[in-house]
């Protein structure tokens, strides 16, 4: 139930049916929620499996430079990039991981302890040296691992477009769409999640009911 219901409801001075439909629709956001919870358990356990080491080796170093940092900024500030860029590893966000490898790298080494340094400078070299640049070897990585979704993403989205000159829900659909696909190509499953979850809202108001049928298919066997 949308919120224009519950407006609708309220306007035509229908008390009851307005309490319903607030009901259900708060009952609605909550699952949502929930589901969006769980696929982040579900998501940071695939890409914990993915990226193990380098999550192993980044929350080490981000303990050891916290253990020093009461007395210096270079440590509390190496500890926090380091473990950043293991937290953005467990939902396979690479290029947001490699920028905190990166300041975490330069935070060492303005912290003067030679060996945390260069086991942070180790750290960068296995996991993030040219990573951030090598992007298609990110993309064919992540497109192996949701192939299938980004398929079918990929194959609504053009649907959608081929509707969408005189439907600004068609065209909506097909934007989000072809947002899931391209944020499941670098891994960036939380925001494919969002965009899936509008695709099929716009799908179901562009009123397809084949179109918006397969929008809502794709969403529940993704994501």
């Amino acid at each position: 139930m949308s919120l224009e219901k519950i407006v609708a409801e309220a306007m035509a001075g229908r008390p009851l049916e307005m309490k319903d439909a607030f009901a259900e629709e708060i009952e609605l956001r909550i699952q949502t929620s929930l589901e969006e919870k769980y696929m982040d358990i579900v998501e940071a356990k695939k890409f914990g499996e993915v990226h193990g080491a380098a999550i192993d080796d980044h929350t080490s170093a981000s303990a050891d430079h916290r253990d020093l940092s009461d007395d210096n900024v270079h440590h509390k500030a190496a500890a926090k990039h380091h473990a950043d860029a293991a937290n953005a590893l467990e939902y396979g966000r690479v290029k947001q991981a490699n920028k905190s490898a990166t300041m975490a790298k330069a935070s060492a080494a303005k912290a003067g302890d030679k060996d945390l340094s260069k086991t942070s400078a180790t750290i960068h070299a296995d996991h993030h040296s040219g990573v951030s640049e090598n992007t298609v070897d990110e993309a064919k990585k992540y497109g192996d691992v949701h192939g299938a979704a980004i398929d079918d993403h990929t194959s609504a989205a053009a649907d959608h477009r081929d509707l969408g000159d005189d439907d600004a829900h068609h065209k909506a659909a097909s934007k989000h769409h072809a947002d899931a696909a391209n944020a499941l190509e670098y891994g960036r499953v939380k925001q494919a999640n969002k965009s899936s979850a509008m695709a099929k809202a716009s799908a179901a108001k562009a009123g397809d009911k084949d179109l918006s049928k397969t929008s809502a298919a794709i969403h529940a066997e993704h994501h």
